[in-house]
Formats: C-alpha cells, structure tokens, sequence
C-alpha cells in the first residue's frame, strides 16, 4: 500500500515548476522512489516497499516571532522486510544550480521535521534526521561532489554527508537499467543551452529533441509491454517530460512551440490507447452489421421469391 497525499497533482508554471514536476512524479509514481534512493544510499529498497510520502510544507517561528512557511522537495519514508525490517526516512531536493549554499536548507528542512516528530524515552528524547540528497539540474553542476552537515553538540561534533546527485552524469541507458524512471523528465537538462538557441533560428534542429523524445517513449513502451510500467504510468512521464521542456524554452517560443506540437505526436497516453481499440471494435461491429443486414435482405429476397411461386402454383392448380 501506498499513502499519496494527492491523487492528482497539479503542475503550476512558476519558477517552481520542476519542484512541482518531482513531487507529481513522486505521487503517480512512488513505487519507483525507492530506486532513487538505492542509488543515493547503496540501499537494496524494491518496488515492492512501503512509500509514506510525508507533508511538504513546513511552518517555522524565527527568533523575532515571525512565521515562514518552507516547502520541501521530497519527505517520505521506506518500509520494506528485507534480511529484517528496515525503516528510514529520506529527504530529497531539487536544485537547478550547484550551490553548496543548499546544505543550510538541508539543514533548516531537517532539523525542522526533526522537532515536529520528537520521541519521549526512559532518559529523555529522541528525535530523527533524515537521510538527505540533493539532485543538480544543470550541466554546469560540477563543482559539488557531495555537501556536509556539521553539528555541534555540548558533547561534541557530529556530522553527515548529503550525496548529491547530477543529472549531467546520467545517460539514458543507466537511467533505464537501474530503473531510475523519476529522473526522465529532467534528463532533458542534458541539452546545452547554445542546442535552444540555434533551434530558434533554425527549426530544423529540433530534430534533436525529437530523437531524444521518441527513444524516451520507444524504452518506456518496451516497459510496458514487458509489464514494468503501465500505460498511466508512460504517459505521465512523457507529459512530465514536455513540462521541463515547455519551462526551459520559455525564452524560445518559436522552439517551445514546435516541441509542443511534435509531442502531441509522440506521446500516446493510455486513453489513446483505447480509443483506438474502440474504434476499431465500432468498426468490426460496422460491418459485422453491414453483413447482417446484407444477409437478411437475401433472405428477405428469397422469401418473397418463394411466396411468388407458391401463389403462381396454387394459381394454376
């Protein structure tokens, strides 16, 4: 079992849309969250683990008393019978530059949810850190390898690593062999910026995201027929996909505008799907219909030829 917070997120087209396009993922998709996080952690999570995706807004009182409302990225926590059970919870964010300056937010997102779920023990209280990660959007990224958190205590300095992930380092083939199907939609970040602008000049050379989006699609179909994704699941990926592509052309609109066309030829959702199946069965019972009426008219025909000869014998009789 699942717990989604939201059944049916919506995509707002702010500054924040990839934030928004993670946390959707995270909620069509969450089965597929623990792979994200074998691959942070060198964790062994499957499919099968319990996801508990946990509230994203955070309300925190600074000294002065003002209220700040903070949104994280990702909160959730696994849950799965391994070797033993094994629980734990995991902070992700997304981040389009490398700034180590996001380790003091990791730091404030933590703590924060730390202070909201404080335990009472025989000697005192326990509270839990999150095991936190941060993905880098941009190509140019590549500064950070990974950040560290550094606590001083009154006994002593206690610290942990954020690994952080680039999307720079991800090609299509590792994404889909160790399933890492939540960062698709930003693989797109892989294009270089120079790509968009000589795409504005010349539409020709949007053949480039063409080829990118139709391999997307032909390896996600490959899941599906194969049983490791369903149609709902493909489509959304794909549709998350143009979203990032829609917000990185938006100083391109002549470009933004042919990727919106071309996809509407590419991505093929499930009630597409479908409705192809039911065209075709109304046009099987068509002319199932055509036939039948077509035999009942020769029957009808040989009916009527029968009576006329019947009358003609009793006639002449």
């Amino acid at each position: 079992m699942t717990k989604k917070n939201n059944q049916n997120p919506k995509l707002i087209d702010t500054d924040k849309v990839y934030d928004s396009v993670f946390w959707a993922e995270a909620n069509v998709l969450s089965r597929y969250l623990p792979m994200l996080v074998n691959e942070a952690f060198g964790e062994h999570f499957t499919t099968n683990a319990k996801v508990d995706l946990l509230p994203n807004k955070q309300i925190t009182e600074t000294t002065d008393g003002k209220k700040i409302r903070r949104d994280v990225d990702m909160l959730f926590t696994l849950t799965e019978n391994l070797d033993s059970t094994v629980y734990k919870l995991y902070h992700y964010e997304i981040e389009t530059k490398g700034r180590s300056s996001i380790a003091i937010r990791i730091a404030q997102y933590a703590t924060a949810h730390a202070f909201t779920s404080i335990l009472a023990i025989d000697d005192g209280a326990e509270i839990e850190i999150p095991y936190s990660c941060v993905i880098f959007l941009r190509t140019d990224s590549t500064d950070i390898s990974k950040l560290t958190v550094y606590i001083n205590y009154p006994g002593g300095r206690v610290s942990y690593n954020i690994p952080v992930l680039k999307i720079k380092d991800y090609t299509l083939d590792y994404i889909f062999e160790k399933m890492l199907l939540l960062l698709i939609p930003f693989y797109v970040f892989n294009i270089p910026d120079k790509d968009f602008e000589e795409m504005e000049k010349d539409a020709t050379k949007i053949s480039e995201i063409e080829v990118i989006l139709t391999d997307i699609n032909y390896r996600l179909q490959k899941l599906v027929d194969a049983g490791e994704l369903n149609s709902h699941e493909k489509g959304n990926i794909l549709h998350y996909t143009i979203d990032v592509l829609t917000k990185l052309l938006e100083k391109h609109p002549k470009t933004q505008k042919g990727v919106n066309h071309m996809s509407i030829a590419i991505i093929r959702t499930e009630f597409d799907e479908m409705q192809d199946i039911i065209d075709m069965q109304k046009a099987q019972l068509a002319e199932q219909e055509t036939a039948l009426a077509q035999k009942d008219n020769t029957i009808a025909q040989k009916d009527a030829e029968i009576i006329r000869l019947t009358k003609l014998l009793s006639e002449k009789a």
